[in-house]
């Protein structure tokens, strides 16, 4: 499929802020209790979620490892009972698109899609054995727009953008991944209000772009098996 300029110039954009999005977040949230940390370690990972967490609230300023990706998969690590949502990052009233449903049987995830020609999301669905169950497709979404939410009774929804949570309050934090998962993205998120941030963990994994050429689901699929 053939890159329209919008989208060529997005990417660019992406691309360009690498180095303005990669910083951590000053200062760190306090996080109480060692559970989210455990979540980490259990996983391979190289974090420490005292000093790691990542200055960035929105898809545009994740820039993980695969800067410009337009691609990704989401799979929900913990709190399976809570699904994850895009949103307009600008928009005085945004609408929810749900990227992975809560509730979802252990080992299904989500493959999420920005097209151009027209504008475009793209969810597909897939169970544990990278059989496709369903997908969804909404119009007019910008990729550099969006952020993530949980919508989490009673909680309500929380957002990765700081400003629209109660008293302005950080309750998305995001952390690179390292090792099996480096390039990948980690959204750890806090409902309760306990400050341990371990309610929700989902892992954003990436997809590198290739050219201007159209990939088959085939191909994502085999990817995330």
């Amino acid at each position: 499929m053939r890159i329209t300029v919008r989208l060529a110039v997005a990417v660019a954009l992406v691309l360009a802020a690498s180095g303005a999005h990669a910083q951590f977040r000053s200062p760190q949230v306090a996080i109480v209790s060692s559970n989210l940390q455990a979540v980490f370690t259990s996983a391979g990972q190289t974090v420490n979620v005292t000093t790691d967490q990542r200055a960035a609230q929105s898809f545009q300023g994740i820039n993980v490892g695969l800067p410009g990706s337009l691609t990704f998969a989401v799979r929900n690590v913990r709190g399976p009972q809570w699904g994850l949502a895009a949103y307009d990052f600008v928009a005085t009233t945004p609408v929810l698109h749900e990227l992975l449903p809560g509730g979802a049987p252990p080992g299904w995830y989500s493959l999420v899609t920005y097209r151009s020609g027209p504008e475009r999301l793209i969810i597909s669905l897939f169970d544990a054995s990278s059989i496709i169950q369903g997908s969804t497709t909404y119009l007019g979404v910008d990729p550099l727009l969006q952020g993530f939410a949980v919508a989490a009774d009673p909680a309500g929804t929380q957002y990765s953008d700081d400003s629209r949570n109660p008293g302005q309050q950080p309750r998305i934090l995001l952390f690179r991944g390292t090792g099996p998962f480096a390039g990948d993205a980690w959204l750890c998120v806090e409902l309760d209000g306990d400050q341990d941030f371990d309610d929700a963990v989902y892992r954003l994994e990436f997809f590198a772009p290739t050219s201007t050429r159209r990939d088959s689901w085939g191909r994502l699929k085999q990817l995330y098996r």
